[in-house]
């Protein structure tokens, strides 16, 4: 936050003086002294835009923490679940966020300030674009978000990102004389199952039936010697 009024012409040390808690390190800065900030923000950028501009120009430095915690995660909805559920409840527990992953790139998201709290629908907004560049946190472009509803109180998303293609060709970390052992078709069941995808989605993927997936995956897995998929993805990961 403070990065972000430094970067739009502002003092944080003006902005932030009658604050409580902001010059205080070691302590948690207060809801309300968190909305206050976001709108002393808004008068400083020009309301809602010009935050949504600032925090595309200060991506690298301001969320530089949140990037480098993007590596332990195998793409943005993942990561995006757990900054939702776990980390913002933690470090933002006046809004509650809910995360409802639809697909491999498509996600609905619920957001509501606690009863109570000063509402801010500045903050909804901020949110929003929080959620467009979420992955970018993975190198990626900019989500595409549907605004279903949008209050001063409560927001609810719609949010499509981009796809990830896989870093590695999964079928490069098996030794050539394995790799000879897999038809082509199992080689791109192989590719799937470590992008993370189910049966389900597999079958869909690549035009066929979930039994015929499951069949496959089970000579896959015989091939190459492994109980289960996580052993799979283990073996993928040891070799990539």
């Amino acid at each position: 936050m403070l990065e972000l009024i430094r970067h739009c012409g502002g003092d944080p040390r003006a902005l932030s003086a009658d604050l409580a808690t902001v010059d205080e390190a070691a302590a948690w800065v207060s809801w309300a002294d968190y909305i206050t900030m976001i709108h002393r923000l808004g008068d400083v950028a020009g309301g809602a835009p010009g935050i949504a501009v600032a925090m595309r120009e200060v991506t690298r430095n301001a969320y530089s923490d949140l990037r480098g915690l993007a590596g332990f995660f195998a793409g943005p909805i993942p990561f995006l679940a757990f900054v939702t559920h776990h980390l913002n409840r933690e470090l933002v527990p006046g809004a509650i966020g809910i995360t409802e992953p639809l697909g491999r790139d498509r996600v609905r998201l619920r957001y509501h300030i606690t009863d109570g709290l000063m509402p801010s629908r500045l903050y909804m907004e901020g949110t929003v674009t929080l959620i467009e560049l979420f992955p970018t946190h993975f190198s990626l472009p900019e989500a595409r978000v549907q605004i279903i509803e949008l209050t001063d109180r409560t927001g609810e998303l719609l949010a499509t990102f981009p796809k990830d293609p896989p870093k590695v060709r999964w079928g490069s970390f098996l030794e050539p004389e394995s790799t000879a052992t897999l038809t082509r078709r199992e080689q791109e069941v192989l590719e799937l199952v470590c992008e993370g995808l189910t049966n389900a989605e597999i079958a869909s993927t690549l035009g066929t039936a979930a039994s015929t997936v499951k069949t496959q995956i089970s000579s896959i897995l015989a091939k190459m010697e492994v109980a289960n998929r996580t052993e799979l993805a283990t073996l993928a990961a040891r070799r990539s």
